[in-house]
């Protein structure tokens, strides 16, 4: 490593920088305390909804 000369820059580690900016302004991090307190609950909100769907097999049966 030279100490007298300029670093050159790096678009990458630009790029990685302001991406975690942004991502740290829109969800901000939660603590680990936090996620185990609120395991459930975040559990939650993150499942897919329940689904109604009709078997394949009965509207093929309908058809025929």
């Amino acid at each position: 490593m030279s100490w007298g000369l300029p670093r050159r820059r790096s678009p990458w580690r630009e790029f990685q920088f302001a991406l975690h900016q942004i991502q740290q302004a829109i969800a901000p991090p939660l603590t680990l305390g936090e996620v185990v307190d609120n395991w459930n609950e975040i559990a939650t909100a993150l499942a897919e909804c329940h689904r109604e769907r009709a078997l394949q097999l009965a509207a093929y049966q309908l058809l025929s």
